[in-house]
């Protein structure tokens, strides 16, 4: 409109201009030829071409104010494109913004936190003409931002005490948060939540203490209960290590018993072979302690090492052999 009504006083200003150039040139040299100047009145119209063209760049979306019927649902999108003199272009980013705010909540046992928290959004094309109408800006003011996250923290962390926020609910919490402003932004500002998330949580220096004390007492608990498990395991490994020491004592026993039985049946199988041998024919050539004898002293001499024993009792000492049981 603006742009609009310039034209149209130019254009008077170059019709009144041009129709006193040709008076004075009729009057002066009695022309009437420059009276033709007026036609170039028409001319001044070639500006409204600045009103008719619009550039929207990436990322970017066009808002229209139209002069008669105010903000359109309508927006121009990215490129160059024409329009109307009558409308007039607001561009707004789509693409992703972010916000760091700082809200305080309050929690189920009463205790109020400070939350710093990280906000990214956008204003989608589509939506971009809604936004615009709620808040003839470009972009969302702090104000507005920081009132929907308090609005929405609040329902967020009225649900869980302290402890369990600064704790194990944190992400919980973060998600009820998340869910709650998408909600809130959407339906009162037309704008897309992409992200938020809890930078730092300050719930004041006594909290915190006893927070601290309470880490502290859990991990001493949970230290006491490692030492047990491992003192069991300990007294576990000992009674295996003694049970498998003594099965080892057992079985070598049982071993050496085995061993001493064999040895005294080979030994008992070798004196009935000699006793059966040498009374094959009928004839008693031996009796069955001599072959004993002949046997244990055989076996003496097979394991012998050749060293005398360094006393003999009695003038007729002889070797004393091993009887047979």
């Amino acid at each position: 409109m603006v742009l609009l009504i310039t034209c149209i006083i130019l254009g008077v200003i170059v019709l009144i201009s041009t129709f006193g150039v040709g008076v004075y040139f009729y009057k002066v040299k009695n022309t009437k030829k420059y009276f033709y100047l007026m036609c170039s009145t028409p001319l001044v119209g070639l500006l409204l071409l600045f009103g008719s063209f619009c550039s929207v760049g990436a990322n970017e979306v066009g808002i229209i104010y139209h002069d008669k019927y105010g903000v359109l649902d309508e927006v121009k999108y990215e490129g160059f494109q024409t329009k109307s003199i009558y409308e007039h272009i607001t561009k707004i980013q789509t693409s992703n913004r972010t916000a760091q705010v700082k809200v305080a909540g309050q929690t189920k046992d009463s205790i109020y936190a400070d939350f710093e928290i990280t906000i990214i959004y956008r204003i989608d094309a589509a939506n971009a003409g809604k936004f615009f109408k709620r808040t003839s800006q470009t972009n969302i003011s702090t104000d507005q931002l920081n009132s929907l996250c308090k609005e929405a923290l609040q329902s967020s962390t009225i649900k869980y005490d302290i402890y369990g926020i600064l704790g194990a609910d944190l992400e919980t919490v973060r998600t009820d948060f998340v869910e709650d402003l998408t909600i809130l932004l959407l339906d009162r500002y037309a704008i897309t939540t992409v992200s938020a998330s809890f930078d730092d949580i300050d719930a004041g220096n006594r909290v915190e203490e006893i927070i601290k004390q309470k880490a502290e007492a859990q991990q001493k608990i949970e230290i006491s209960e490692l030492e047990k498990q491992q003192a069991e395991i300990e007294a576990l490994t000992a009674k295996v290590k003694a049970e498998a020491e003594a099965a080892i004592v057992r079985i070598k026993a049982e071993a050496e018993a085995a061993k001493v039985e064999l040895e005294k049946t080979a030994i008992s199988d070798m004196i009935d072979a000699i006793y059966e041998r040498s009374n094959k024919e009928g004839t008693q050539l031996l009796t069955y302690t001599q072959c004993a004898e002949i046997v244990l002293k055989q076996i003496y001499y097979d394991k012998w090492d050749g060293v005398l024993p360094d006393y003999l009792g009695g003038d007729n000492a002889s070797i004393i052999l091993p009887s047979l049981s």
